[in-house]
């Protein structure tokens, strides 16, 4: 009962003292002499005191034998190139872009692996299925109109207008229906 009377005796001195060097208006107080004073961390004090200007800063060296190990880390800027293969289409249907028309009013990005930037999305559970086509640049109407289009002209299937949804800011056009293959196709065709 004593030693836990003396230590929180102890704490009770300590923190007078951290309160006296953080605010000089309260009541002074002397550091304690208890035996338990010792076992606190020493670095129990504030950060303005720990750092004094008129002590000499330590040097810097500069390295840059480890940059090679820094380096690799680093992600690149740019995709890196694309695969060389004997023939294409390869055994999972990659194809590399054709180029497309100069008087083409848009242009549709690769990812930085090299597919052709057309998802599948659901939403609510399962019951709103998507066809999203991202990366986007130029006139994002123009090509919503000729997919559209497309996709009315060669989808057996369709009877009525297919919904879509452009957002200009984000560079995305959204299909109501699932369309994956036949707008890939028609990007691929298209040239990018």
């Amino acid at each position: 009962m004593a030693a836990s009377s003396a230590c929180s005796a102890c704490i009770f001195r300590l923190a007078k003292c951290i309160l006296s060097r953080l605010h000089p208006h309260t009541a002074a107080s002397t550091p304690t002499q208890c035996r338990h004073f010792a076992d606190l961390p020493p670095n129990f004090y504030p950060s303005w005191e720990k750092v004094k200007e008129e002590e000499p800063r330590t040097g810097v060296e500069v390295s840059t034998a480890e940059w090679k190990y820094v380096e690799r880390l680093i992600p690149p800027l740019e995709p890196p190139p694309l695969p060389k293969h004997e023939s294409y289409p390869t055994p999972s249907g990659f194809m590399p872009p054709t180029g497309a028309s100069p008087d083409t009013p848009y242009h549709v990005r690769r990812t930085r692996f090299h597919s052709i930037p057309v998802f599948r999305e659901e939403e609510y559970g399962g019951t709103r299925q998507l066809t999203l086509i991202t990366r986007v640049d130029g006139d994002i109407w123009a090509l919503a109109k000729e997919v559209k289009d497309h996709l009315q002209e060669t989808v057996d299937h369709v009877d009525m207008e297919i919904p879509y949804q452009v957002n200009e800011y984000t560079r995305k056009i959204w299909f109501k229906g699932i369309f994956v293959h036949e707008i890939r196709d028609f990007i691929q065709n298209k040239g990018f």
